[in-house]
């Protein structure tokens, strides 16, 4: 049997957002954040991300991140997305998939 070694650098944190439910919506986030899930909770659509949080917030660079939701059949007008998830609202009567993509802009804060 191994045992397990507590992480003393590094430290990351799990956050979670309640985000729009559709359309398109920009979050200010860590440069380094890992998007990990977008699920219902309670019927209202979360964002899940793994946040360092080792730093304080005047050493951490953000950007800011476009997410944008597209229904089954819709359209698409971007070519620089990366999927996240697909859910399924209102008992599966609306399905839409969740993706975004980076605008680069950086600043400390």
């Amino acid at each position: 049997m191994t045992s397990l070694k507590k992480i003393v650098r590094n430290l990351k944190t799990i956050h979670k957002y309640e985000i729009p439910a559709s359309g398109e919506f920009i979050l200010e986030l860590p440069v380094d954040t890992q998007i990990l899930t977008v699920q219902l909770q309670k019927d209202k659509p979360c964002l899940w991300l793994l946040i360092n949080t080792e730093n304080t917030r005047s050493e951490i660079f953000y950007t800011n991140r476009r997410f944008c939701w597209f229904r089954t059949g819709e359209p698409i007008g971007y070519t620089d997305l990366s999927y996240i998830a697909t859910v399924q609202f209102k008992g599966g009567n609306y399905i839409s998939s969740i993706a975004f993509h980076p605008i680069n802009l950086l600043r400390v804060l």
